[in-house]
């Protein structure tokens, strides 16, 4: 079910979680399994009819400092839940998040399932995108603008490996970041003559085509993210960075395939499959 549409300015009318059916509330009644991510809501809340499966939202840390500034109160929310006999598992895709929500559930058992891709819409196709500026290495980094990561380890390690190279590095999905941190970043790019386009976010049709005409994609994270997972299925090579250096890189002939064997949504179904009928002690 989808209790809340989100509304944006890519889906003005609210997103439908881009094509995916959904049912309202009541339907979910008489369900076995509820498989819940980012809270039960008022109403499901005094159901007591359905083994819950949480979904655990976002990245731990990032959670934590959402709480700890006064945002929404998932760590307190999953301590809670860990004694609700209603929930029967806790899954996650991030084998770097596993030890951090063991330690949040003690009685429910934390489960690592694949992280999932469209890889029929995702993949490696025409080199349709256009980068300002004509450099002969474009780079790309959509990493959000997040309270624990954001792109600033990315645009450090750029800022370093770029030097003598014909390089610009393309941001996709800033927001208003005015402050005067990102602002001096950002004149930096510009005065080593590396900065490329510096988009909000962009439509998906729009992005894949973007990861198709990247030489790389450099991110901050350390996990799979939703970027990392669709550029790689578009056969763009992937660059993770520390300490303001690159440190890991991807051969290119080789990124579809491992974005087939790692990111299959039929394994994420099948794994997702067995945690259900675990929860219903079949």
């Amino acid at each position: 079910m989808d209790p809340t549409k989100e509304k944006n300015k890519l889906y003005p009318d609210g997103d439908a979680d881009r094509g995916a059916p959904f049912a309202d509330l009541d339907w979910a009644h008489g369900a076995d399994v509820i498989a819940n991510h980012s809270g039960l809501g008022a109403q499901m809340e005094s159901w007591d009819d359905a083994a819950i499966i949480h979904v655990a939202h976002g990245r731990a840390r990032h959670s934590f400092i959402g709480e700890r500034d006064g945002g929404t109160p998932v760590v307190s929310y999953q301590i809670s839940k860990d004694r609700d006999p209603r929930f029967k598992a806790v899954v996650t895709f991030w084998p770097q998040h596993q030890n951090y929500l063991k330690a949040v559930f003690q009685r429910v058992k934390v489960y690592l399932v694949p992280a999932p891709c469209d890889l029929d819409f995702w993949h490696p196709g025409p080199k349709a995108a256009k980068f300002p500026g004509g450099a002969k290495i474009n780079a790309v980094c959509t990493d959000g603008f997040r309270g624990d990561v954001d792109p600033y380890e990315a645009i450090i390690a750029f800022l370093n490996w770029s030097r003598h190279r014909d390089a610009k590095l393309h941001l996709f999905g800033v927001g208003k970041q005015n402050n005067r941190g990102w602002a001096a970043l950002f004149k930096v790019m510009r005065d080593r003559g590396v900065m490329g386009a510096k988009e909000a976010w962009v439509s998906q049709d729009k992005l894949r085509h973007i990861y198709r005409s990247a030489a790389f994609l450099i991110t901050s994270h350390e996990i799979d993210t939703r970027s990392v997972r669709e550029a790689m299925a578009c056969g763009c090579p992937v660059m993770r960075c520390s300490g303001g250096l690159i440190v890991d890189t991807m051969v290119r002939s080789e990124v579809r395939a491992s974005a087939e064997m790692r990111f299959d949504p039929a394994k994420t179904a099948t794994e997702f499959a067995r945690i259900a009928q675990r929860a219903i002690g079949g």
